[in-house]
């Protein structure tokens, strides 16, 4: 037997020493998995978030309505009824008409104009805050020849949007 284990192989030796990498490698893997799993759920927290955020502007939209009726409109006789079944009013609402062939967004107010006219005053009606309830008011609007006939639109604010521009 050699004395000074030269040229001899000490197995407890060799795995005292790859304990310690072991060690270290472990501890690595769990940071990563660690930081991975961090990251991940940071992910899904935000994507909860935006929908919850998504919800609470579509909670307030939903409970708003409005329809046209053509019985005797005129300036005396209101043709838009707008309900607004929330607790709370609505604010800055801008009611225009359109063509029930539009693409039912805010890019339908550029086509107001289409036709020459330039009175925004007969085309849109603004409300500064509509309480909850029921509503008229009269809009214009226009048949045409091929089923195209105008109806009515509407944008408007609900109460945290109006409370996030006071701030």
């Amino acid at each position: 037997m050699n004395k000074n284990n030269v040229g001899s192989f000490n197995l407890f030796h060799w795995i005292g020493e790859q304990k310690d990498w072991l060690t270290v490698f472990f501890s690595l893997t769990a940071i990563f998995k660690s930081i991975i799993s961090l990251t991940y759920q940071m992910k899904i927290n935000t994507r909860n978030q935006v929908r919850e955020f998504i919800k609470e502007q579509r909670s307030q939209a939903i409970n708003v309505s409005m329809w046209l009726s053509f019985e005797k409109a005129g300036p005396k006789n209101p043709n838009v009824t707008i309900s607004n079944s929330n607790i709370n009013a609505i604010y800055d609402i801008f009611i225009f008409s359109a063509s029930n062939w539009s693409s039912g967004t805010i890019s339908d107010l550029g086509n107001l104009n289409k036709d020459g006219r330039d009175n925004y005053y007969q085309d849109v009606q603004y409300i500064e805050v509509l309480p909850p309830g029921k509503s008229k008011i009269f809009i214009s609007y226009q048949n045409a020849m091929g089923g195209e006939h105008s109806v009515p639109e509407m944008i408007f604010k609900d109460l945290m949007e109006r409370l996030e521009m006071e701030v």
